[in-house]
């Protein structure tokens, strides 16, 4: 509780702070062409994985656009639940779970009102689990090659205040998101009692289980760095 507060406060503070910092965020938007920073802190899949890092180009005070990438190496996720759709009585518990790599890749543009810091972020992001995992249930196991790819997009709003000495730091208050595309690949390596049919089912129901959790929304994500 008292965490939460003190994050709420932290915001709002922001928030005032920005209306004082504003129209020298623009004029330091104008003056300069660069920014390089990171997002190392938010409510999101992908801050809280993989820390993106952002490389963003400054076209005069109302308009920036960017790129943005990050990865998390040697993650373990997973899903495990008890499959009992049709006969309680006879539940059969299931877990699957991949050890691998998450990637984040993606461009975005952020359009400044003006004379302001308050800004709407449009963005297109890859996001990419890929590992080798394991599937356990009681009939067997099996283990696969997996990847699992979502493109995601997404349209957001923030603050980004632009500090005299180059410092940036920023805001985004919530950015909804979209899933526009995925796909489930996957090659099976070794399976012992489990049914193909139902080993391939597992599979992809676990694949598009996690590009839904890729576009997630995202709250209050931080963003700092600086300009040149």
């Amino acid at each position: 509780m008292k965490k939460s507060v003190l994050i709420a406060v932290t915001l709002i503070s922001f928030v005032f702070a920005g209306s004082v910092y504003a129209e020298s965020s623009a004029k330091n938007r104008g003056d300069n062409w660069m920014m390089v920073g990171l997002s190392p802190l938010g409510a999101s899949v992908q801050t809280l994985l993989a820390q993106p890092l952002t490389v963003a180009f400054l076209l005069g005070e109302r308009l920036m656009v960017g790129a943005e990438a990050g990865q998390a190496s040697d993650s373990k996720f997973g899903n495990s639940y008890s499959n009992n759709k049709f006969d309680s009585s006879n539940a059969e518990e299931s877990e699957t779970n991949v050890r691998g790599t998450y990637i984040d890749s993606g461009a975005y543009v952020r359009f400044f009102l003006v004379d302001s810091s308050f800004n709407f972020r449009l963005a297109q992001n890859k996001r990419t689990w890929v590992g080798t995992g394991e599937l356990k249930k009681s009939s067997g196991t099996a283990k696969a090659d997996m990847e699992f790819t979502a493109l995601v997009s997404s349209i957001g709003f923030g603050n980004q205040w632009l500090f005299d000495k180059g410092f940036v730091i920023g805001f985004d208050y919530y950015v909804n998101s979209r899933l526009t595309n995925s796909s489930v690949n996957y090659t099976i390596l070794s399976n012992t009692g489990i049914p193909q049919n139902e080993l391939e089912t597992e599979i992809e129901e676990f694949g598009e289980f996690l590009n839904n959790v890729s576009a997630l929304p995202s709250v209050a994500v931080l963003t700092i760095g600086f300009v040149f």
